[in-house]
């Protein structure tokens, strides 16, 4: 996230899993956190001096910890009051170990919290099982394949709704879909990042294809985004068209404007 500079939106963050303490202003607090310093007999004062505490989950509004959640971040703040004032004098501390690039790990061992070097390896991300629309796929072949160029783009929504199923608010993807030359917007659809991304990810090819059944098979599908492009891959081979990832979507960009001048945005 260091390495991204400008490209760090607030899309991308909200999308990190992470757990976050920050000292807010006044205004900045919740009833819900107010009632909990209540409890605990605790009083602030000032501009940026009121903690608060926040779990943030992909493609949801940050929310208030839940009890596992609140432990791991009292664990992360120990370590840091532990680490910070050693960083202060020694600002190589977190950079990586020569020559293998290990970083320094906190761990416990035998009870007791210890620097412990180690080398980060991530999991694999699992495998994507993609969703599909036999029927829609098999009228897509059925049509006279169209000199024309659709844009496929899906973004996150800035304002947060909420369902009964789940236990906190989300923001929803917009996946739209638009004819590159004429501006028309073929369809678009809402989804829901809960109850995780894989999941709503696993549904684009299905939702694509049963958006172009209603309208026309096209030669070619524009995204500008590298997972889209991937997950419509599948579609090259099946319907003899080509997935082509571009810098821009003047069409969906166009549909965009004209949705937020609609909204008051």
């Amino acid at each position: 996230m260091q390495q991204m500079g400008h490209n760090l939106t607030p899309d991308f963050v909200l999308q990190v899993p992470q757990f976050q303490a920050a000292f807010e202003d006044r205004e900045m607090i919740t009833p819900e956190d107010r009632k909990i310093m209540k409890q605990l007999d605790l009083k602030f004062r000032g501009k940026n001096a009121w903690p608060q505490f926040r779990s943030y989950r992909p493609g949801c509004f940050p929310w208030y910890l839940e009890r596992e959640e609140a432990q791991m971040l009292i664990h992360g703040l120990e370590q840091l009051m532990g680490v910070a004032p050693r960083f202060k004098n020694d600002h190589d501390l977190l950079e990586p170990f020569e020559p293998d690039g290990r970083l320094l790990v906190r761990a416990q061992e035998n009870g007791i919290w210890v620097d412990r070097p180690q080398k980060i390896r991530f999991p694999a991300d699992p495998p994507l099982r993609l969703r599909m629309n036999m029927d829609a796929l098999n009228y897509l072949k059925s049509l006279k394949k169209q000199n024309s160029i659709v844009e496929v783009d899906i973004h996150m929504m800035e304002d947060a709704v909420r369902d009964k199923e789940f236990d906190r608010p989300y923001f929803p993807f917009m996946l739209l879909i638009a004819e590159k030359q004429s501006h028309m917007i073929l369809g678009f659809d809402l989804l829901s990042p809960l109850p995780s991304l894989d999941e709503m990810w696993e549904l684009i090819p299905e939702k694509v294809t049963e958006i172009l059944a209603n309208y026309l098979l096209p030669n070619e599908i524009q995204t500008n985004d590298p997972l889209i492009a991937l997950l419509l891959s599948a579609l090259e081979k099946e319907l003899g068209l080509q997935v082509k990832l571009v810098s821009r979507l003047p069409s969906v960009e166009h549909a965009r404007r004209e949705f937020a001048k609609f909204t008051g945005r």
